[in-house]
């Protein structure tokens, strides 16, 4: 009979603290979202520590339901705030965003913006055929095409594909709306790369409609 190798007490004491590092980013993570969605926090760019800042004076550490919670350094609260702004830009890319090392709650209805903006560049610019560009607020982008995505197949996959490269880079999609005829879509994205959005966009519609015109940059 094959005998477990026995967990080392410097092993048994690293899982443990593993454990309670993790639940307690958890929570600090869903506590950040709630506080975004609430917008009970600042409209501007903050570094983590700032935000760690706010918490602490809200008295979130020493009312923390964890036991360890009151126990914990500035600088690990510091390390806590940080991990857990990464994992909500991620997960939560409407209510946080990020440039660099400052970090904002979005504080904007994005999915709303959208369907305005694909209204208005329906109604004013109809021979604009798609295109992306960066809006000059924050880092905000805007990508919109005129393919009917209401009714056709291939406008929607155009978008499936569009929304597979901004996951594979990372890129956060803010919000998602159509025109009022459904025959403009616009989407929002958290990036100032325009050439790289336009290209992206352009290899999706290419591949999504079977074309195969030349693009130019």
């Amino acid at each position: 009979m094959r005998l477990e190798p026995r967990e080392t007490e410097e092993q048994r004491r690293r899982r443990v603290a593993s454990r309670i590092r993790n639940e307690m980013l958890d929570h600090v993570a869903h506590h950040l979202v709630e506080l975004a969605r609430a917008r009970n926090l600042p409209d501007e760019w903050m570094t983590a520590e700032r935000v760690n800042d706010l918490l602490t004076d809200a008295n979130f550490w020493t009312t923390h339901p964890h036991v360890m919670a009151s126990f914990l350094s500035p600088t690990a609260c510091d390390e806590l705030v940080g991990r857990a702004l990464e994992q909500v830009i991620t997960s939560h890319p409407d209510l946080w965003v990020c440039i660099g090392d400052q970090y904002k709650p979005a504080g904007r209805d994005w999915n709303a913006y959208a369907v305005q903006k694909a209204s208005r560049i329906r109604r004013e610019f109809p021979e604009a055929e798609r295109t992306a560009y960066h809006t000059g607020a924050d880092g905000a982008s805007v990508i919109f095409a005129h393919d009917d995505y209401q009714n056709d197949a291939r406008a929607r996959e155009e978008v499936a594909l569009l929304r597979q490269f901004l996951h594979d880079n990372a890129i956060p999609e803010l919000g998602f709306g159509l025109s009022a005829d459904g025959r403009t879509w616009v989407m929002v994205v958290w990036s100032q790369e325009e050439a790289a959005l336009k290209k992206a966009l352009f290899d999706a519609w290419q591949t999504a409609f079977g074309t195969s015109e030349a693009i130019v940059f």
